[in-house]
């Protein structure tokens, strides 16, 4: 055994218990050639995402729920993006995932509400003209969960016409209310 804790020692693996460690030394700063580019700064913009080549999820995120209507809708433009109103308040999540996907060639799509049970993805199902998430099976609840999912989906899937809406089919969508 002592052999076994002088190793750890010799590692610096074990702490000492009587004296505390001197701190340890700092790390001298990172030498950045000239020719690189400078770090970014907090107020940058978000690093940019490689271009999806199939449905990618980009939020999920399970939500707080008291109503059967949730957020539907397209978020691919800034200005789409800034329109957008959640029920469950999360508009930052939101913005956060989608911001490194804005550019020409994806489309962004966004799903409040889909009810669920312990559920850790989510899949983008595109039967044309229609386009719907879907949340595996997992278990059956007393109580369903709710979830906030968000696509980002090269343009040269997307159907034309499109119903991003949630039927047809046993779908995990939120119901349809008034045309919102």
């Amino acid at each position: 055994m002592w052999k076994r804790l002088a190793a750890y020692a010799a590692l610096g693996l074990l702490a000492a218990c009587t004296t505390p460690a001197a701190p340890p030394a700092p790390l001298p700063a990172p030498v950045v050639p000239s020719s690189s580019p400078a770090p970014p700064s907090p107020t940058a913009a978000p690093p940019v995402s490689p271009a999806p080549t199939r449905p990618t999820l980009i939020v999920f995120a399970r939500i707080e729920w008291d109503t059967d209507r949730g957020f539907i809708g397209e978020v691919t433009t800034p200005e789409q993006l800034a329109r957008m109103r959640l029920r469950s308040g999360r508009e930052a999540t939101v913005s956060a995932g989608v911001l490194p996907y804005q550019r020409p060639g994806v489309r962004v799509f966004v799903y409040e509400g889909l009810d669920g049970c312990s559920n850790e993805d989510a899949t983008l199902r595109i039967a044309p003209p229609v386009m719907f998430p879907e949340l595996p099976f997992v278990a059956n609840c007393m109580v369903p969960q709710w979830y906030l999912v968000v696509f980002a989906v090269p343009t040269k899937l997307v159907p034309d016409p499109l119903d991003i809406g949630c039927a047809p089919g046993p779908i995990t969508c939120p119901r349809r209310g008034p045309p919102r």
